[in-house]
């Protein structure tokens, strides 16, 4: 017996649902940033990243890190 091992493209996203389009960002050290995306993982709602950048900053002698997250999320528009 065979199995089917192809996945949708976007598993995530239910069949007839609009998508909402989402821009996250944080700026902090590296571990502040990690925590960060830990906490996007546990979320329950679903949703499906596009495009992740990161850059630095310097300012009066700190340094910081800026993480974006672009993507987007269904919904149902009629319930």
């Amino acid at each position: 017996v065979g199995e089917d091992n192809e996945k949708p493209e976007n598993p995530a996203f239910l069949e007839g649902a609009k998508e909402i389009s989402i821009t996250l960002s944080s700026t902090g050290s590296y571990a502040h940033l990690l925590s960060f995306l830990s906490d996007l993982e546990t979320l329950r709602r679903p949703y499906l990243i596009s495009s992740v950048s990161l850059s630095k900053t310097l300012g009066e002698g700190v340094q910081a890190i800026i993480l974006s997250v672009n993507g987007k999320s269904p919904y149902l528009k009629d319930l």
